[in-house]
């Protein structure tokens, strides 16, 4: 068999005048037509035809055009379309192309020479097909087409609208379908759309399945009614924009970091603000100066050693300045950790901060101080909080064991900064998994192991030491001790040797005072509960009003029978009533007995 010899000018005057030209489309997996085009026993369909760019057109028709079958006609084509892999199908016949011509030849003949002529290339890069050609090709060889019937494309008819016919399903035309049609005017013929691969067929059919359970049900013989073989349903590459769209999820982030730690102390610091809080209790410091209504607290962790530090807000917008004072702390901090240099050269200081977005931390404001620190912004991607694992992490260590020691304490929780900080003061000096051979943080940030032994109970009740010119009667013979539950140890101050105390009854405000020599009582079953309505009621006003009723029913009897003052008779008294200046301290007091 030898190549058919014409040339381009010679096939067109040859080829059908009344036929529009076919280009052939490896691409395609149908062939289309205008409606210019005649086709042979056209029948009525619907066929459901997607272009590039996401384009949706319909045709109604379909037929065959000479030797080209299943031809669809639509008001959207405006250029003619045969689908090799159709033709190829249906022939079971090869198509080759090179640079000047399209060939077609029989199977297992691959050489050119001995194949046909069946189009040529156009300027603009399309193959023509030569209908004329094309048949002659077909009628020479008297090749077999795959069924004695038409073929109909993926998209078969079924008029009934009861049954599914397979794909490329062999019809006959249908004699009685304009009599259907015209009595019953509102059935109309309904074909089945299916998708060109059989695995996204499969997928779609199955609930859109898994790839490894399509593959599940395949190995384990279930017949899912698509003909699909095991290589060609490992091998598909399935995207399904629904699947995309609906079960995307959160990226898995590694349970370790490949990240080391950073090599030096303060490098640097993961922070992260937690809350809002209950508003906590207003108080006054050692130094009398009024703090708390705190609603956020602020935690920072050294990447080199997770020690932490901590500091507290009555507002987000105060975070930047506060974190001014922290770094200063910090480094401050650093000055007696191992990693010191030594005098002359430059100290530790804070290099980078890794946080979230928060607008805190973003605005002009922040960002220009940071730059002006020369100290690095590390931001988290949006949504993603697992990337400042170590804050969060830390923030939920810190207010799990803030929580338990509020609750054995029987404290409010209005008291949360206090049990915050010790639970950070506590946590610095245990063993830490997240260090190597379970060192604590404390170790790794000074060098050296902490020391446990002067550690109370959070919440215990105090008896502090009185000097002689705070004792009762102002000498040697008074109680060296005030206590009666007013006293409670809330911590550790810093950089200081001995413990935090508040003075629950101190008015206008509760007072922290820094004490050394104290009693305590550590049974948490024997502490005094204190509820929020107990301790909302000592308030300056409630205790005014209370002490002007106990002054007047004090006036009334304020001696006894014979003639004894009360303060002489309080020692054999079972019960009393405490009476108070409000003071610290105070030089004297009145007992009320209680009848």
């Amino acid at each position: 068999m030898s190549p058919s010899g014409f040339s381009s000018t010679d096939s067109e005057g040859s080829d059908y005048p009344h036929i529009p030209k076919f280009a052939l489309d490896t691409g395609a997996t149908g062939s289309y037509a205008s409606r210019s085009t005649p086709l042979e026993s056209p029948r009525p369909t619907r066929r459901k035809i997607g272009g590039i760019g996401g384009v949706i057109i319909y045709a109604d028709r379909e037929g065959s055009c000479k030797a080209i079958p299943n031809v669809a006609q639509s008001d959207g084509i405006s250029r003619n379309l045969a689908s090799v892999s159709q033709l190829t199908k249906h022939y079971q016949n090869v198509m080759a192309f090179d640079h000047k011509c399209a060939y077609a030849a029989l199977p297992g003949q691959i050489q050119l020479d001995k194949a046909d002529i069946v189009g040529h290339v156009t300027p603009n890069g399309l193959y023509n097909l030569h209908m004329k050609q094309f048949e002659k090709h077909v009628r020479e060889h008297q090749l077999p087409t795959s069924s004695a019937g038409e073929a109909t494309p993926s998209t078969s008819l079924d008029v009934t609208n009861k049954g599914y016919q397979a794909r490329y399903e062999f019809v006959q035309e249908f004699d009685c379908l304009d009599d259907y049609l015209h009595f019953n005017e509102e059935a109309h013929p309904v074909a089945d759309y299916h998708p060109n691969d059989n695995a996204m067929l499969l997928h779609t059919r199955l609930g859109h399945a898994s790839k490894k359970t399509m593959i599940w049900c395949l190995k384990h013989g279930i017949n899912m009614g698509v003909p699909i073989t095991m290589d060609e349903l490992i091998n598909a590459n399935i995207y399904c924009k629904a699947c995309a769209t609906s079960h995307i999820n959160r990226k898995p982030f590694p349970k370790k970091s490949a990240k080391e730690a950073h090599k030096t102390i303060l490098g640097l610091i993961h922070t992260d603000t937690a809350g809002p809080r209950p508003k906590s209790i207003k108080y006054q410091d050692r130094n009398k100066h009024l703090q708390g209504e705190f609603k956020y607290w602020q935690i920072y962790v050294d990447d080199h050693t997770k020690y932490m530090w901590h500091n507290f807000l009555t507002r987000k917008s105060r975070l930047p300045s506060r974190m001014r004072a922290m770094r200063r702390k910090m480094e401050l901090d650093a000055r007696d950790s191992y990693q010191n240099p030594p005098p002359g050269q430059q100290p530790l200081r804070v290099l980078a901060y890794r946080s979230d977005n928060a607008g805190e931390l973003t605005s002009k404001q922040a960002v220009r101080s940071l730059l002006k620190a020369m100290v690095d912004h590390e931001r988290t991607v949006p949504g993603s909080s697992q990337q400042n694992a170590h804050a969060e992490a830390a923030i939920k260590v810190v207010q799990d064991m803030a929580r338990t020691l509020l609750d054995s304490a029987k404290l409010p929780l209005k008291y949360w900064p206090f049990a915050i900080s010790c639970a950070v003061y506590v946590i610095n000096r245990l063993p830490s998994t997240t260090n190597a051979d379970h060192k604590s943080r404390y170790e790794m940030f000074y060098g050296k192991k902490p020391d446990l032994s002067h550690m109370k109970t959070f919440g215990s009740v105090v008896t502090k030491f009185l000097p002689i010119n705070k004792r009762k009667h102002g000498d040697k013979q008074s109680p060296s001790g005030e206590g009666g539950g007013r006293y409670r140890l809330i911590g550790y101050p810093r950089k200081t040797k001995g413990y935090e105390v508040l003075d629950i009854d101190k008015e206008p405000h509760p007072m922290v005072s820094v004490c050394r020599h104290i009693h305590l009582q550590e049974d948490v079953e024997e502490f005094p509960s204190l509820s929020d309505s107990e301790s909302e009621s000592s308030t300056s006003d409630g205790l005014s009003s209370s002490l002007s009723d106990i002054d007047s029913s004090y006036d009334s009897i304020a001696t006894t029978t014979d003639g004894t003052s009360e303060e002489e008779d309080s020692d054999t008294t079972g019960k009393s009533i405490l009476i108070t200046d409000g003071s610290i301290n105070p030089p004297s007091h009145r007992t009320l007995p209680m009848h």
